[in-house]
């Protein structure tokens, strides 16, 4: 049930894990997941983790999320706002262009 799944990942990212992998992967349910715990982006589908939306809205609730995202997403947003290269994942902040990006 996406609602009680929704409600738990409220309380605790974890919980996303457990989730379906078609509701990892539903863009609607994963923005509002997201939305409520950034983290819960390492839990999403691989392809949602370079939406920019999705990244967008995980890394406004919880900075940390950044290490998650796919290398897109990244360069994307670090783009934009340069300082949110010190939440991406080690490798985003070896990686050259990246690192020009910010």
């Amino acid at each position: 049930d996406p609602a009680l799944v929704l409600s738990a990942v409220s309380y605790d990212c974890w919980a996303l894990r457990h989730a379906a992998p078609e509701l990892r992967a539903d863009r609607e349910f994963v923005l509002l997941a997201v939305g409520r715990q950034g983290r819960a982006l390492q839990f999403v589908a691989e392809d949602l983790r370079r939406d920019q939306k999705v990244v967008l809205t995980a890394f406004a609730q919880n900075s940390t999320s950044l290490q998650f995202a796919e290398r897109e997403a990244v360069l994307s947003l670090v783009l934009q706002r340069g300082w949110a290269l010190r939440y991406a994942s080690d490798a985003m902040r070896k990686d050259p262009e990246v690192v020009r990006g910010a």
